[in-house]
């Protein structure tokens, strides 16, 4: 991280995290920083479009999600 601030790139600890657990997108300038500082080709950074097959490259497990409860009644607002 240092590396990059020396380079010009502004990047925290927090945005670091969040490049990293795919929370937050990577900026092309960013993208050309990774480059130079790993010393490796840009295409390395991506997968092959051979391995996209429509699911989270890197994820797995399934994700699972609630069930909603089939009886259930929306929420009412509280009145002001």
């Amino acid at each position: 991280m240092a590396k990059l601030q020396l380079l010009g790139c502004y990047m925290t600890r927090s945005i670091l995290a969040n490049i990293e657990s795919r929370r937050s997108i990577v900026t092309d300038i960013q993208v050309v920083f990774f480059v130079h500082i790993f010393q490796i080709a840009m295409e390395e950074l991506f997968p092959d479009r051979g391995r996209l097959d429509g699911h989270i490259v890197g994820l797995d497990h399934p994700i699972v999600t609630r069930k909603r409860h089939r009886r259930r009644r929306p929420r009412r607002r509280k009145p002001s």
